[in-house]
């Protein structure tokens, strides 16, 4: 989804208190408390997610921000509960090559040393991820998640097809045999779901359609063992409501998706798994394991393994029991399929806290996206559980079925 907005402030924000103190908790960013609180996650004795996970033959993880693992609480509930990380903002190209042959890795070298002394594999997204170049300056505020010295460069094609090669092949060879899965190319169509066409970027305008097989291709034979990943939203069920009620909801976004997977397979693009990234929102989106699973399925018919990827579900003020409740069931709806779905390897939250949720955290310091959305995640502030949470390890403790 389109979110760079808050995740982008909110990252600057983080990093700008870290430098000055250490840190800095967003707790006081948040203007009102959900109704509820629930049990403190550090007094809880139950098993852990991850363990739990395990037994059902997946992988549960996090995005978390590797800036922020001074705080005990934090980096103590991340090494419990999940078995896979990845730094949320730090495997950006505009993060890791700001500048022109410039690589900043302190916060992915960091994320790794952190995943290996506890046992979790590391994922690293995006390699490439481009977005619409036309309205960049005004939706984005002069952020994209490809650096201004690319979009504004005058580059021939063959210029822009080595730099791409060149960041995606200094990533991976940095963490060969430490990180064994990528996500190659990050939300592939056009964010507007009214245009049942590619994303116009720089890599789309500059290289050709192609840009997709050919980052693939090169990620291949950089580390041919490591999991190649497309990853996209809003095509995690047919018919996937993309907005509030009401609103104009343009093509079947799903479908679209795998039109466009089955074509790059077809053109002999090394993908090995296809990332649907599982944003939802109480009160808009209605999904059922049923639809999930065979959403999923279509995908395992190719031959692909398929991962939940950025999964939260946000809340719009008020905050009561009943929505809730409903975010519990969402949460559950998509771990259930999880589970359900031969081809899913892995759940990946997108944030378990809304102390730190690009969601709840960043649009209440910036006002930008979600300024009416007070709830996301699995636990408040302060680390107390929310239904959801119960939701998640209940699915993940039920009987085989």
């Amino acid at each position: 989804m389109s979110h760079a907005i808050s995740r982008r402030r909110l990252l600057q924000f983080l990093a700008a208190g870290s430098a000055a103190g250490g840190g800095v908790s967003m707790a006081a960013c948040v203007p009102q408390e959900p109704p509820v609180t629930g049990q403190h996650a550090l007094s809880d004795t139950g098993p852990p997610l991850r363990a739990l996970a395990a037994e059902r033959g997946l992988t549960i993880g996090t995005a978390i921000l590797a800036f922020q693992l001074w705080e005990l609480e934090y980096a103590r509930l991340i090494e419990r509960h999940f078995s896979q990380i990845t730094e949320e903002g730090a495997g950006f190209m505009t993060e890791i090559q700001p500048a022109q042959g410039e690589w900043t890795f302190d916060r992915l070298d960091t994320t790794a040393q952190f995943a290996e002394v506890r046992d979790q594999t590391l994922r690293i997204q995006a390699l490439v991820w481009g977005h619409e170049t036309a309205t960049s300056e005004d939706f984005f505020r002069g952020w994209t998640p490809t650096p201004e010295w690319v979009r504004k460069g005058d580059w021939s094609r063959d210029e822009l097809l080595a730099i791409m090669r060149e960041h995606i092949a200094t990533v991976m060879r940095r963490y060969k045999g430490r990180v064994r899965e990528y996500m190659v190319v990050n939300e592939p169509l056009h964010s507007d779901s009214r245009y049942e066409v590619l994303q116009p970027n720089v890599w789309h305008e500059g290289i050709g359609p192609e840009y997709i097989r050919l980052a693939f291709e090169h990620a291949r034979h950089v580390d041919p063992d490591a999991r190649l990943i497309l990853n996209e939203w809003g095509a995690d069920y047919a018919r996937q409501e993309i907005g509030p009620p009401g609103r104009a909801q343009g093509y079947n976004r799903s479908q679209r998706y795998h039109d466009l997977v089955t074509e790059l397979l077809e053109q002999g693009t090394p993908i090995d798994g296809v990332g649907f990234q599982f944003h939802l929102e109480v009160g808009v989106h209605k999904p059922t394991v049923t639809k999930i699973v065979d959403n999923l399925a279509r995908y395992h018919a190719l031959g692909l393994s398929t991962h939940i990827t950025e999964l939260d579900v946000r809340i719009r003020k008020p905050i009561t029991r009943a929505k809730l409740e409903e975010q519990a069931r969402l949460y559950r709806t998509a771990i259930q399929a999880a589970i359900e779905s031969p081809s899913t390897r892995d759940v990946m939250l997108l944030g378990f806290t809304d102390r730190y949720s690009w969601i709840t955290a960043g649009a209440h310091h910036d006002g930008s996206l979600f300024p009416d959305h007070l709830v996301a995640t699995l636990m408040d502030n302060e680390y107390h559980y929310y239904p959801s949470f119960h939701a998640v390890r209940e699915a993940l403790s039920a009987p085989a079925g």
